[in-house]
């Protein structure tokens, strides 16, 4: 339900972009990139996102969503799953309390 409500406002995606999209896996992805590589047609340009989705404020993504036209209940709903989220860590049986993610993308 989120991605086609998200492609309705922000457009179809690109037809290079490759993550989560059903279908394509990783030995897609290389296929692509090697069959292009062969044929002399390839740039290659790799980032490290480490700790990126970690780290993202849901405040940014709200606002970038807003600015590119999401609206309603669709970025009512997309607020209400980014806020107040908590997690805890089961260690050796060990169960303690929640604690708040202040950043972070679920």
């Amino acid at each position: 339900m989120v991605p086609r409500r998200l492609q309705r406002k922000l457009g179809p995606p690109s037809e290079n972009l490759n993550g989560f999209a059903r279908g394509i896996g990783t030995a897609h992805c290389i296929a692509t990139l090697l069959s292009h590589v062969e044929r002399g047609h390839a740039m290659v340009v790799f980032f490290d996102l480490e700790k990126a989705f970690e780290l993202a404020s849901p405040d940014a993504i709200l606002e970038g969503l807003a600015a590119r036209g999401t609206r309603g209940r669709l970025l009512q709903w997309i607020a209400d799953y980014l806020s107040n989220r908590r997690a805890r860590v089961r260690l050796q049986g060990a169960v303690p309390n929640y604690h708040p993610l202040e950043n972070g993308t679920p």
